[in-house]
């Protein structure tokens, strides 16, 4: 009769341990749901800024080509070109601290995940850091371009609108141009792996 008593109360208490442990990875998971949210609401708010910046860079590529095919370019009108843009690069980098706060608290959800589903987690973690990452190479690229073309306007004023140092920043924009277009490309990738996990 004692072994019968004992026996139930073991079972007992390791079915209250079970619950325990299942409700506790429950919630953990619906935390973790929601950092997933949050962190789709942010890249969404990031990624429609984004969109206008690469409109209003389109846009100005079109405006840049006709200058420079004139005999003198309207300076005046590529510096509010630039200001423009600078414009929307800083409601990005606004979007993109929001962005980078929410990624941090996946990851952090992620690492303290215990049982199932964290080994999916930790991978969701990396790459979600690799597209904010990624993101950031990219704003700061055209920001380095806006840079490398003011520079140019200055040359260009100075009369030197030919010289080896004038070309030198025209090449720089294209090359920064570039190096956003592939960090964008590389954090789409890292987001895509990380979307088709949480699916």
């Amino acid at each position: 009769m004692r072994a019968s008593r004992f026996f139930w109360l073991m079972a007992g208490m390791i079915l209250v341990l079970l619950l325990f442990v299942s409700t506790s990875g429950c919630v953990e998971n619906n935390d973790l749901d929601s950092e997933w949210k949050e962190v789709r609401s942010s890249k969404e708010a990031h990624r429609n800024s984004l969109d206008s910046y690469i409109l209003v860079y389109t846009i100005g590529i079109d405006l840049w080509n006709i200058e420079l095919d004139s005999a003198t370019p309207n300076t005046r009108i590529l510096r509010t070109q630039i200001m423009r843009e600078e414009t929307f690069l800083m409601d990005l980098a606004g979007k993109h601290l929001l962005l980078s706060s929410d990624v941090v608290r996946y990851s952090e959800v992620a690492e303290s995940l215990e049982g199932g589903g964290r080994d999916d987690a930790i991978a969701n973690a990396w790459d979600l850091r690799v597209y904010d990452e990624e993101m950031w190479n990219a704003q700061n690229a055209f920001i380095g371009r806006l840079s490398s073309l003011s520079h140019y306007i200055d040359e260009v004023e100075a009369g030197r609108g030919e010289s080896r140092e004038a070309i030198a920043y025209l090449e720089s924009g294209n090359t920064l141009s570039r190096d956003a277009a592939s960090a964008i490309s590389r954090a789409d990738a890292a987001f895509a792996r990380a979307e088709a996990r949480q699916t």
